[in-house]
């Protein structure tokens, strides 16, 4: 396990350092960059909904389906990789549910946005 200023050191590095079409992709990279991809999910999807429902129905359609397409990506992956390698399902289910959590939190800022527009 590593500590937090040894993550935050790779983070940084990965988001700010120098990440040339030849250098490969660190895991903290794909993370970040996946989770990223979750966060602009949830809240653009929100905001395009919103013109026809309204906003907070337009968030509660998005955090449900994240739920049902990770549920579904968790038992497809559970199939698929059964045979190839033992599946560790904690981790894939953590996986599942940061990437739930993050477009939820998006989704839910969406909905702030739009009620404390300036």
């Amino acid at each position: 396990m590593r500590d937090r200023s040894t993550i935050f050191r790779q983070v940084s590095h990965d988001l700010f350092g120098s990440k040339d079409a030849q250098d490969a992709s660190t895991l903290t990279y794909t993370w970040v960059a996946d989770q990223s991809g979750h966060v602009t999910l949830g809240f653009i999807a929100t905001l395009f909904l919103w013109p026809v429902l309204p906003i907070e129905l337009s968030a509660i359609v998005v955090v449900i389906a994240i739920l049902i397409k990770e549920a579904y990506e968790y038992f497809y992956e559970f199939d698929r990789r059964q045979a190839a390698f033992p599946f560790d399902r904690n981790d894939v289910l953590l996986n599942c549910a940061t990437s739930c959590i993050y477009t939820w939190i998006c989704a839910a800022l969406a909905v702030i946005a739009v009620h404390f527009s300036l």
